[in-house]
């Protein structure tokens, strides 16, 4: 069935985060293709620790969100991406309720690895709700095969699709420049929100550790966004690392060249992530990734391909950046780039989805 007027409900940049990335990117490949296109755009005006969680604020900037319901007459297909709590679904209620109510053609995407989690924790009664609203979905979209089982109690399972995530073609390096790095002089990154349990306070431990005791030498940078909760204290440690510096928001041509320059890309989350862009950006500019393990990962990418550490570990964080000149494999560095090259590309992830639009 085609469908030419789609509303898109979800966050977009500002602030910038894999969610936000991926509906401006399907928002702009809409309009390329000539669709008319509607979008809603629920991201909070500021950065904070606690995502999805519920609070006061947040639930009186997201009622304000119901004066745009109606737009959901004029569209024909009504695309929304919840979060993963009680409250990152709820909020999302009358838009829900009122698509079905008409007939509207719903699609979830799940970008996270936690809604299943998450439910399983909820009362009988917030589970009912949930239930009741994500049912509604004439299709659910989810980040990898591993990650179905997040829609399962949810959708029948010929109505749950696999859309990988996608790297944005002008951070794709050239091979020259990936051929170009070497492991000799550690180049460190953490390029992702600096948030407590993306693991950024372990790093700047593991990397202090390392400076003390002179194992290693090293230059690290940082950028993204901090809780301002957090900021003076993780600014004050970043500066107690000598050879560390904090970029904050790094975007467009910054973040490629910030993504060249390094050969060391450290992503120490124990959140429970979907797939992280950052990663598949790290591998398309030639970087060796150290990374926690997260279930996604493992449905595209070996131990050989990453570097995989256990979660909330200094000394996990700390020897993996000691052994980085034995593990370093250039035939690996380029194999992971052809993979995100060839299958995790604007095009495909744009495509895949309009196409689960027309169904």
């Amino acid at each position: 069935m085609k469908t030419n007027k789609i509303l898109l409900i979800g966050p977009f940049p500002e602030p910038i985060t894999g969610m936000s990335l991926a509906n401006k990117v399907l928002l702009d490949a809409l309009i390329n293709k000539a669709y008319k296109v509607d979008y809603i755009n629920t991201s909070l005006y500021s950065f904070e620790e606690n995502v999805g969680r519920f609070s006061l604020k947040k639930l009186l900037f997201f009622l304000k969100f119901n004066i745009y319901l109606h737009k959901i007459f004029k569209a024909q297909t009504i695309y929304i991406t919840p979060g993963s709590t009680f409250f990152g679904v709820a909020k999302y209620s009358l838009f829900m309720l009122v698509s079905s109510l008409l007939n509207k053609r719903i699609i979830i995407h799940i970008h996270t690895n936690n809604l299943q989690s998450e439910y399983q924790k909820i009362s009988k009664l917030k589970k009912r709700i949930v239930k009741y609203l994500l049912q509604k979905a004439s299709f659910g979209i989810v980040l990898a095969p591993s990650l179905k089982n997040n829609l399962n109690p949810f959708l029948p399972e010929d109505k749950i699709f696999v859309v990988n995530n996608f790297v944005e073609n002008y951070i794709i390096s050239s091979k020259d420049i990936i051929n170009n790095k070497k492991p000799d002089n550690l180049k460190i990154v953490f390029l992702s929100n600096l948030m407590t349990q993306k693991g950024i306070y372990l790093l700047l431990k593991a990397l202090k550790n390392i400076e003390n005791n002179n194992k290693l030498t090293f230059e690290v940078k940082l950028a993204g966004y901090i809780d301002k909760n957090i900021e003076n204290d993780v600014l004050s440690k970043i500066k107690d690392i000598k050879s560390a510096t904090y970029l904050g928001i790094v975007r467009g041509n910054d973040k490629k060249a910030l993504l060249e320059w390094s050969n060391v890309f450290v992503f120490p989350s124990y959140l429970t992530e979907g797939l992280p862009l950052s990663i598949l950006e790290a591998f398309a500019t030639g970087n060796y990734v150290i990374s926690t393990k997260h279930p996604s990962l493992v449905d595209f990418f070996n131990e050989k391909s990453i570097h995989f550490i256990e979660k909330k570990s200094v000394d996990a964080i700390e020897k993996a950046l000691l052994e980085v000149s034995d593990r370093y494999n250039k035939e690996i560095i380029l194999k992971n780039y052809e993979t995100v090259t060839k299958h995790f590309t604007v095009e495909n992830f744009s495509s895949s989805i309009i196409e689960i639009m027309n169904k």
